[in-house]
């Protein structure tokens, strides 16, 4: 707390930093699990001139671009039903923050524009473009998040969301770890998983858990285990139970 809260905030600057790295170096692990280097589906790190995009999928007439963002809101955005806290709080931490830096949103913006530019290519000319923003904030899953993120999304895109650049899809890391295996098994794409939350170009007010969901109760769907998470839960489990079991 002295670190963030003291005069000399360079040390919690420092911790930010290292700390939304170590996110984003989560999140390209957890892409690989499923897009491994022979799929030739996944690039990380991907530059362009207007930027750099942290995770990109390319599936030939569509590509997903993806953000991953660590920042968390303060109680106060999240709890004290002050709009104007709320907005500028998600601004600086998703949008820009107090220094001009470009966050998640506009960055997925610049990377969609250079894309329609023609600045940043994949292997279809003019592929669909689903843009998606992974966050740390767990408030990101609640309801009509998704559709205030896009409002700010589309106004910063050339022509704004339609037909080529869909409307942004917002979700925590948590809503990544699940649709995953899912789109794995082949129970549905991404493509169809982003458009069940759109109505034209307006976003669901609810949330990708809950389009998850509903696909699983109109299908009778099997619940699908993160096979990348499950490994690493179980090797805890098991080195835990090697020191402590029969410890009264």
């Amino acid at each position: 707390l002295e670190t963030f809260n003291g005069s000399d905030r360079s040390h919690g600057d420092t911790f930010l930093s290292l700390w939304g790295r170590l996110f984003e170096v989560y999140g390209a692990d957890l892409l690989r699990h499923f897009y491994p280097r022979d799929s030739g589906l996944l690039t990380v790190d991907r530059e362009h001139p207007s930027g750099q995009l942290d995770a990109v999928l390319d599936f030939g007439t569509y590509v997903i671009l993806i953000e991953f963002k660590a920042s968390l809101l303060t109680v106060a955005a999240r709890c004290s039903r002050d709009i104007a806290t709320f907005e500028a709080q998600f601004r600086r931490k998703f949008v820009e923050n107090e220094r001009g830096e470009r966050k998640g949103i506009r960055q997925l913006a610049d990377s969609a524009n250079a894309t329609l530019a023609g600045d940043l290519r994949f292997s279809v000319e003019r592929p669909v473009i689903y843009p998606v923003l992974v966050c740390y904030e767990p408030s990101a899953d609640a309801f009509w998040m998704n559709r205030y993120a896009n409002e700010i999304f589309a106004q910063s895109v050339e022509g704004g969301v339609g037909e080529r650049v869909r409307p942004l899809t917002l979700m925590s890391m948590e809503g990544l770890e699940m649709a995953l295996p899912y789109v794995a098994a082949g129970d549905f794409t991404w493509q169809t998983l982003f458009e069940s939350r759109l109505s034209g170009n307006v976003v669901d007010e609810r949330s990708v858990y809950q389009a998850i969901y509903n696909w699983r109760a109109a299908n009778n769907g099997t619940r699908r285990i993160n096979a990348y998470l499950k490994e690493r839960f179980d090797r805890i489990f098991q080195t835990v139970m090697a020191r402590y079991r029969g410890e009264s």
